[in-house]
């Protein structure tokens, strides 16, 4: 019982994984000082997600408890757990309202933040998870 919830967690993980990297070919770049430089074509501009201005990021239900959420510039994920959420990346422009935007869609607590690597556009906005305080036995779901 207990292989079977961390297989079927590992599955989900690499379908996060697969979810954010499917994703960033779909997405443009629609700062306006990226505009400035770099010329949008308009089949690359169809493809852009619809932001609210409001919120300033879209978020996309891809299944299976996974989430993308995109400013089209920079793209996190997210994965519904049984146990809770767990965010991937959390970039500098919408971090902060990452946090937020898991909440609008479950009342799971975000239990892990895991940075694919430690550039700015990755871990940025990783100060909006500060008072997560994990506890060891929240790791177990990463073993095999």
């Amino acid at each position: 019982m207990i292989l079977t919830r961390c297989r079927r967690i590992q599955e989900l993980i690499v379908i996060l994984m697969f979810a954010v990297t499917w994703c960033l070919p779909t997405l443009g770049q629609s700062s306006s000082e990226e505009k400035a430089y770099v010329p949008v074509l308009p089949s690359v501009k169809a493809k852009f997600w619809k932001i609210d201005p409001a919120l300033g990021y879209a978020v996309k239900n891809v299944g299976s408890g996974v989430y993308v959420i995109s400013d089209n510039m920079w793209q996190s994920a997210f994965l519904v757990t049984d146990d809770g959420v767990i965010v991937f990346d959390a970039p500098a422009t919408f971090g902060k309202n990452i946090p937020s935007a898991v909440a609008q869609l479950t009342d799971k607590p975000i239990k892990i933040l895991v940075y694919s690597h430690i550039h700015k556009d990755h871990i940025g906005g990783s100060a909006a998870f500060k008072n997560i305080k994990p506890k060891l036995s929240d790791f177990s779901i990463l073993r095999p």
